[in-house]
């Protein structure tokens, strides 16, 4: 494990833990070592579910989600098993059916995913919201604060220098397990069209885990996880409260989409989609901006 110090074009620094090439923020606590090679040797059990996302994708919504249907109430969570900055590592103490979330890339999550009958929902956001959403984090923090602007900050999102690394690579990865690992059960969404259409997408989600359909519940659900509701919340992201400057939970902000828009130069934005026609050429994935 070591300290990485970034720093951008003005001078401006933060820091990032790392450990087997994965990037945390500078504000993850304990032994890294422990959670990564706890992460990566869990012994799968086929109720299990992974939520898998890219920073400032909508993980913590998705999690609040399945929590929910899974145990028929509407309460948000105050701890979560994660592969992360936060949680508990002690996976094989956890009742079934356990819920495991991580940013990791593919590659780094259990290889017994592909082989039991456990269940992975990935969720994705467009990146220049991801970008904004992951400064505007960053800029809370006490330690692993980054203070410069978001001119300073965009390179370093594009490089791959911040917490987790590359979008790209992220969402490269989890697209070639969609395409290819034909025996994991997986679910992909996007976080634009659950701000477009959450009831939908809570459907799709009970659906994809078994979860009998369930009108009353369904609409509860939609209207305790509303992103204003849980952005007011005094539970809602309450562990994280203690590692901000202001003391005020960072995993929720605006949650809009297109918000890039008030953040974006027009010369930032055309380098911005000259990068990501060169990283994403392969790709089929396709985003909403606005």
């Amino acid at each position: 494990m070591e300290t990485v110090q970034v720093t951008d074009k003005d001078g401006e620094t933060f820091n990032m833990r790392t450990y087997g090439g994965i990037q945390f923020p500078g504000f993850s606590k304990g032994d890294l070592k422990t959670r990564v090679d706890t992460f990566k040797s869990i012994k799968v059990r086929e109720d299990d579910v992974f939520i898998a996302s890219y920073p400032k994708a909508g993980k913590h919504w998705i999690y609040e989600i399945t929590n929910m249907l899974l145990t028929g109430t509407v309460d948000y969570m105050t701890s979560y098993a994660t592969s992360g900055s936060l949680g508990e590592t002690s996976f094989e103490d956890m009742k079934s059916p356990r819920i495991l979330v991580s940013h990791f890339l593919f590659q780094e999550f259990p290889t017994e995913i592909c082989s039991k009958k456990c269940r992975v929902i990935y969720i994705n956001r467009n990146p220049k919201d991801c970008s904004v959403s992951f400064y505007c984090h960053l800029k809370k923090m006490v330690d692993g604060s980054y203070n410069g602007t978001f001119e300073g900050f965009l390179p370093l999102f594009t490089s791959g220098k911040v917490p987790y690394g590359s979008w790209f690579e992220h969402t490269r990865q989890w697209e070639a397990a969609l395409q290819e690992q034909h025996n994991l059960s997986i679910l992909y969404l996007k976080y634009e069209d659950m701000k477009r259409d959450l009831l939908t997408s809570v459907r799709n989600i009970a659906s994809f885990l078994g979860v009998e359909d369930n009108p009353e519940l369904f609409e509860k659900i939609v209207e305790k996880c509303d992103f204003k509701k849980m952005k007011n919340s005094g539970t809602f992201g309450a562990p994280w409260k203690s590692l901000t400057k202001d003391g005020t939970s960072p995993i929720c902000r605006k949650g809009e989409v297109g918000d890039w828009k008030n953040w974006f130069t027009v010369a930032q934005n055309e380098q911005f989609d000259e990068t990501y026609q060169k990283e994403m050429k392969d790709s089929k994935f396709t985003f909403q901006y606005t």
